[in-house]
């Protein structure tokens, strides 16, 4: 659980480092257990404000899911969305830039559709130096509606960010499948 959190709170909006508690989602008295689906990581703070009230349950469970899905196998795919967020927001931000190599990393990010990578600039490499180029990187709109919604800890609002974009084209069958010949995997 604490690689899967980064060894960072479970709440997107906390992210704190010291003193983590392992949190039972569905909690000890009411049947949970240890497995590590039902533990996540909370700083002390975080994990009081949901034992007191709150931070809903709801939020929790939506937190869990989503380190889930985006640190497996990646474990600093969570904070590259949190930063990109942030970056976004900030003026001096906004114009960051990355490197081809950095662009590898953010992969599945790009492929996902949650961030995109536009080239500003290149460099042809003088002074023996080797050619470069760098990317401004930002969150899409699928990006920060996602974004959004786990640091709201909203599971409608989650499922709606994930969901095909309007617009997008139907897949087709293939003439296998119109046929029935495809093979079922």
């Amino acid at each position: 659980m604490l690689l899967e959190s980064g060894y960072k709170c479970g709440n997107p909006g906390c992210r704190n480092v010291l003193t983590l508690d392992l949190h039972h989602i569905e909690w000890v008295r009411d049947g949970g257990g240890n497995d590590p689906s039902n533990l996540v990581p909370l700083c002390g703070y975080c994990h009081d404000l949901h034992t007191r009230g709150h931070i809903p349950a709801s939020a929790i469970r939506v937190w869990k899911a989503v380190l889930t899905a985006l640190n497996t196998p990646n474990r600093t795919t969570v904070d590259t969305l949190l930063h990109l967020k942030r970056l976004s927001g900030d003026s001096i931000g906004q114009h960051a830039v990355y490197s081809g190599g950095d662009l590898l990393q953010l992969a599945p990010l790009i492929n996902g559709g949650l961030v995109s990578a536009e080239g500003t600039q290149a460099g042809s490499g003088s002074a023996g130096r080797p050619p470069f180029a760098v990317f401004r990187v930002l969150l899409t709109q699928k990006g920060q509606d996602l974004v959004e919604a786990w640091i709201a800890g909203s599971s409608e609002r989650l499922a709606n960010s994930l969901s095909p974009e309007v617009g997008y084209p139907p897949l087709e069958p293939s003439a296998e499948e119109r046929s029935g010949s495809a093979a079922n995997y």
